[in-house]
């Protein structure tokens, strides 16, 4: 049985989904996967068995190992596995986006609610570089603010080295690596 959205479904032949995982952070604890980006790997389309890098509430990044998804494991009481994962430097807040470049295939970026954006390369557990977008001071609603809560970045899908973010208080930021 999976749980998605608080309704029940029965994970049988006839059903699209093939495994349901459990994640732990290195404490071992189970932790909630906020976002999810499957790792470009040269000249073969994602799949399953490919390596996919995890954002979770409690600000780490998590990415699976090559294969595991595919390695038969024991299933639990709940139905799930669970999911062999390794650490990366993680955020001080939920990590709320996640997504692989479409044209470097080891370089990911990171998003969280601390108001930065990581660079990191799959092969490197420390960030490669930070982005702090700049703070107006005052969000939509006229709260103020010191950070930038972030809830998404993404890599532009046309140039390379162009990430973008948008944040708490309206904004939408471009960054061209390329020029710095």
């Amino acid at each position: 049985v999976i749980n998605r959205g608080g309704n029940a479904y029965r994970a049988d032949e006839e059903s699209c989904c093939a495994a349901a995982y459990e994640v732990h952070n290195k404490k071992r604890a189970l932790v909630g996967v906020q976002s999810l980006s499957f790792v470009k790997t040269a000249g073969i389309a994602p799949s399953v068995d490919n390596v996919m890098v995890l954002g979770v509430e409690t600000g780490e990044i998590l990415r699976t190992k090559p294969g595991v998804t595919s390695a038969a494991l024991p299933v639990n009481d709940h139905g799930c596995r669970p999911l062999d994962v390794d650490p990366y430097d993680p955020h001080t807040g939920p990590v709320h986006a996640v997504d692989c470049s479409p044209f470097f295939r080891n370089v990911f970026l990171s998003c969280s609610s601390d108001g930065c954006i990581r660079l990191y390369s799959v092969l490197e557990r420390h960030a490669l570089r930070s982005l702090e977008p700049p703070t107006s001071g005052e969000t939509a609603f006229g709260a103020t603010t010191k950070n930038n809560f972030l809830y998404d970045a993404q890599f532009s899908p046309f140039r390379p080295g162009v990430v973008a973010c948008v944040s708490r208080n309206s904004s939408l930021h471009l960054y061209d690596l390329e020029k710095d």
